[in-house]
């Protein structure tokens, strides 16, 4: 690829993701169903209702570790350098997500909290 087709296809991408972020802005927010927390689990374990539910997300946190794991301590993967970020961020995604979404639930509980 030359270097004035690189510049035109950077120029599209940067031309679209602005017009995508301007459309977005330019909205009202999507009203939210006031029943969309309401889960069809209703299993309370450990004082925690819905417990199911955060449980289902279990896999993702364990999927994530492992490839953080398997990207930072194994040498072994034939992974390009300048990929190696990409693969980070990716992996990384899993265990934060978990994370957050554990951290907003509880603060949704009243008899949890978070401080």
């Amino acid at each position: 690829m030359t270097i004035q087709k690189e510049k035109i296809a950077l120029l599209l991408i940067g031309a679209s993701s602005i017009t995508v972020l301007a459309a977005l802005l330019s909205r009202a927010p999507v009203p939210q169903d006031l029943t969309y927390h309401d889960f069809s689990d209703v299993v309370s374990l450990f004082n925690i209702p819905n417990i199911l539910n955060m449980l289902s997300n279990l896999p993702f946190l364990i999927i994530g570790l492992l490839g953080l794991y398997k990207l930072i301590n194994t040498h072994s993967l034939t992974i390009v350098s300048e990929n190696k970020l990409s693969y980070f961020a990716f992996f990384w995604n899993y265990p934060s997500c978990f994370w957050l979404r554990l951290l907003s639930f509880l603060a949704r509980q009243p008899n949890i909290g978070m401080g």
